[in-house]
């Protein structure tokens, strides 16, 4: 059990600890311990961020190249699986991509032409203050949890909690990547991206990283 929790509950039970206060105080307890999480979050980043040393594995995000898209047509497909060195195996009306899907490959090592890869295309009006598409502090990946239950009916916890990042991408040098996400929008200064590698134990369902603010 964490230090901190053994000593909020053993306290709230003494009644010569100061803490027993808050016996019976589940609901206080409760915002305390959120408290402690918050901070010991905070702590956890900041030696995270202040022991990056700027190598290769330290990379969490890297300016390709600026891009030019193609005029909108009310194009929308979500992850679409295509040959990542194959024009052909994507419907022809997404050919005018390409140009933008070659830049990013030319980081991407040979092999990797052969994999497949999904594209994502969301050809859309904005309200002024709105999110196209997730909005919020968030990564690109997800905690799959240890009891999380894909038919919504309960389970058994059979695995440890594990971090599981979309496209499975690493930096194996500047400017070269193996696996990954590329993300272009046609607004300048509309994403806001950090370079910093969040430990995985403090990100929470769905990538969430909200409570980081």
């Amino acid at each position: 059990m964490h230090l901190v929790a053994r000593t909020l509950l053993a306290g709230s039970c003494d009644a010569e600890s100061p803490l027993f206060k808050l016996d019976g105080q589940a609901d206080l307890l409760g915002r305390i311990w959120r408290y402690v999480i918050l901070a010991w979050a905070h702590e956890l980043l900041e030696e995270r961020i202040s022991t990056q040393s700027g190598g290769a594995d330290d990379i969490a995000f890297a300016h390709v190249d600026n891009v030019s898209f193609p005029q909108p047509k009310g194009r929308n497909v979500n992850m679409m699986p295509f040959v990542l060195g194959d024009r052909t195996t994507l419907p022809e009306e997404l050919h005018d991509y390409w140009p933008m899907i070659a830049t990013c490959l030319e980081t991407l090592p040979d092999e990797e032409l052969l994999r497949v890869g999904y594209l994502t295309v969301h050809e859309s009006e904005v309200r002024a203050g709105a999110s196209q598409r997730r909005g919020g502090l968030h990564t690109e990946g997800f905690v799959r949890e240890a009891c999380d239950a894909s038919g919504g009916g309960g389970g058994r916890c059979l695995h440890a909690p594990h971090w599981h990042r979309w496209g499975l991408g690493r930096a194996m040098d500047h400017g070269r990547f193996e696996g990954g996400i590329f993300l272009a929008s046609t607004l300048s200064d509309t994403t806001q991206l950090y370079n910093v590698r969040v430990p995985p134990t403090l990100v929470g369902r769905g990538g969430d990283l909200d409570h980081l603010r």
